[in-house]
């Protein structure tokens, strides 16, 4: 099985990081269980320092500060790959992020691909040559649907929470929730 599975805030928690830079350059006090799904879009001033800051990422050591989301991801992922899956990281994140996101997954022992598709639209990833994609992007789940032969796992973060599950769309609080989603289908 083709498993895609997505970086920020699905195995990298990147919020951790990102919110405090931006209440810090903004003087706003957004809160992680409040965030809505591309927040930074609302205000030109916000989407500025959204991406300033990402640009930050891939010029400094800054995403090594980045925790994981869940102490588990690792050994899940890695057992996915030991079990004979071909297992890609697969993000919207720009092409010069790279190197960084590579270096981020061996440091915490994870040697994967990484596709890096460019900040455009999300749409674009569920039509990639995947069976399974593990990510936190709610716009992806109404992609998947159409098509059958793929699923979704998605990331519960609070900007997913009105995602419904489905016959092909599932969702994992954490990576142990990933695992046993995961376990039930088969995989």
């Amino acid at each position: 099985m083709k498993i895609a599975i997505d970086f920020d805030d699905t195995i990298a928690d990147q919020t951790s990081v990102l919110l405090p830079l931006m209440n810090w350059k903004l003087g706003t006090e957004f809160k992680f269980e409040e965030l809505e799904w591309d927040f930074f879009h609302k205000a030109p001033e916000t989407e500025k320092a959204f991406w300033s800051i990402h640009d930050l990422y891939d010029s400094s050591y800054l995403r090594r500060a980045m925790p994981p989301v869940d102490a588990y991801a690792f050994p899940v992922v890695k057992e996915l790959a030991r079990k004979g899956h071909v297992v890609e990281i697969v993000t919207r994140n720009d092409k010069k992020g790279h190197d960084s996101i590579r270096a981020w997954l061996f440091m915490h022992g994870l040697d994967l691909p990484v596709r890096a598709i460019g900040r455009g639209g999300g749409d674009g990833k569920a039509r990639l040559n995947y069976d399974l994609f593990i990510d936190d992007n709610p716009s992806l789940a109404d992609v998947i649907r159409k098509h059958p032969t793929k699923r979704l796992v998605i990331f519960d973060r609070p900007w997913n929470r009105n995602v419904k599950t489905g016959r092909n769309v599932f969702r994992a609080k954490n990576w142990l929730d990933v695992r046993e989603i995961l376990v039930r289908l088969g995989v």
